[in-house]
């Protein structure tokens, strides 16, 4: 990392887009791809340990490994626990119900469960029987602001948080996080787990929503102004998501209500703003990387100001 210099490289059967995750148990590199195959690299030299198949291309998450070196990586309608010291499938978890997408995201663990989303097609004339009025037009005015007047009878998904055994692999609840537009390519709901409580984002249905692990009953639930993909970033008390406007909104943990917003240079991707030590690291789409102390992003929300940055801030 140091001197930049390459160490080696493998040619890979298919594309990659999601990351590559590192056991350094055992000192591989696991990675899935487009052809629906899991395999595992030797982190020294690049050679091939292993290969087996998940029935289905992963799409767009990044596989989550423990410290045990079991992988979990959803493809299609499925989520499957992988052991990288066997080589081995250990379960899969099929969603039915016509959920799919379970491979667009990363999930997320806890000493027990295994938390994702899936998302399936929710008819037009369903929409129009079960939606209030209100609601069904307005979905409907935002579906035709894609041109796609022909394809009506898509137009709206319904998507919900799963949340399966961490060892057998079995449906342990779930939940329904909203009806919506269809979204195009990632449908990134991307659920965070801090302390008992699971923090979901829905960019179908435009919600962070927020549900107790113990009871798994819901907390609260906050309608976004925009789009929102990946995850919310979760720093002491307070739950921060950039959308699809550019603007950057602060709620609060316990119970979901606004403390404020302010307005970037760009719209905000699935890549959700980190922070490094007391540093936030924010990425926008229009190629920009910036930071910025918490704590004084922080204060300039919260006294509405409007924009983000001050003059004196730099971009890179």
């Amino acid at each position: 990392a140091k001197p930049g210099a390459t160490i080696w490289t493998v040619k890979a059967d298919a594309g990659r887009m999601p990351g590559a995750a590192i056991d350094s148990g055992n000192g591989s590199i696991v990675t899935a791809g487009g052809d629906g195959v899991i395999q595992t690299f030797s982190l020294a030299d690049g050679s091939r340990k292993n290969t087996v198949g998940i029935g289905a291309a992963d799409g767009m998450s990044s596989i989550r490994l423990d410290d045990s070196g079991v992988a979990f990586v959803g493809a299609a309608s499925k989520l499957q626990s992988y052991s990288t010291r066997t080589g081995r499938i250990d379960w899969v978890y099929h969603a039915g119900r016509g959920l799919r997408a379970l491979g667009d995201i990363p999930v997320a663990l806890t000493s027990r469960a295994v938390f994702t989303t899936g998302t399936r097609s929710f008819g037009f004339l369903r929409a129009f029987h079960e939606l209030s009025l209100s609601q069904f037009l307005g979905l409907c005015r935002r579906a035709m602001k894609t041109g796609r007047l022909r394809g009506f009878r898509g137009w709206f998904r319904e998507q919900w948080l799963l949340v399966v055994n961490r060892r057998t692999g079995k449906l342990l609840w779930r939940r329904p996080l909203g009806i919506g537009v269809s979204v195009p390519r990632n449908q990134s709901g991307t659920p965070v787990v801090i302390g008992n409580r699971v923090v979901v984002s829905s960019p179908v249905s435009q919600t962070i929503s927020a549900f107790d692990t113990r009871t798994r009953k819901p907390l609260w639930s906050y309608r976004a102004n925009e789009m929102h993909k990946g995850a919310v970033t979760v720093i002491g008390e307070d739950v921060l998501f950039g959308d699809k406007s550019g603007a950057i909104t602060l709620l609060r943990l316990v119970d979901g209500s606004l403390l404020g917003r302010c307005k970037t240079t760009g719209s905000f991707s699935v890549t959700a703003p980190i922070l490094v030590g007391r540093t936030l690291i924010v990425p926008t789409r229009d190629g920009t990387v910036w930071a910025t102390p918490y704590a004084e992003l922080r204060a300039r929300i919260l006294s509405a100001s409007g924009s983000c940055t001050d003059e004196t801030a730099h971009a890179h």
